[in-house]
């Protein structure tokens, strides 16, 4: 299933968490940090949907420092097509010295972050890109966040999208 499938899935799954977030966010006057967004955990089935204030999402949303760098990012791209040894070798064998001691610390501040039981499911990063998101479509749409089952070598993947509105309240 694609990713447009998928999301169409979800949101008519959790109808009533969009609905529920659509109408708080109608309510509102102005954006600030506590204007609600739907977060789906759809790792397990079944899926769970809640609707969180979007200044909440580090702490339901577990956040990664180490893939905002742009050495980790390259590696998981490689390790998503090529697996991770293949990953591993093309960045130990990087022509640029300092390219590949920036990826040994990033790897190394990520296994910490597994270490301590922290598994990030998107970078810092990534996280304040979707909290401008649902600033910019405000009030015309709500932002949502799907966390979806990992495919190949990944263990999970995330899609941020967006609902409007009045077709959710009409």
């Amino acid at each position: 299933m694609n990713a447009e499938q998928t999301l169409k899935q979800l949101q008519a799954t959790h109808e009533h968490a969009f609905i529920e977030c659509a109408r708080r966010v109608n309510q509102r006057t102005e954006w600030d940090l506590n204007v609600e967004c739907v977060i789906i955990d759809a790792r397990k089935s079944p899926s769970i949907a809640t609707v969180n204030g979007v200044g909440t999402l580090g702490s339901l949303v577990s956040v990664s420092n180490a893939i905002d760098t742009p050495e980790l990012r390259k590696w998981l791209e490689i390790a998503a097509e090529k697996g991770a040894e293949a990953a591993f070798a093309e960045m130990f064998n990087d022509e640029d010295k300092e390219a590949r001691e920036r990826f040994a610390l990033a790897y190394d501040e990520l296994r910490k972050e597994r270490k301590e039981g922290r598994k990030g499911l998107w970078s810092a990063t990534d996280l304040s890109k979707f909290v401008l998101k649902t600033r910019d479509c405000f009030p015309e749409s709500i932002g949502a966040v799907a966390i979806l089952p990992g495919e190949g070598t990944a263990s999970h993947g995330l899609l941020t999208f967006e609902s409007s509105v009045s077709s959710l309240l009409s």
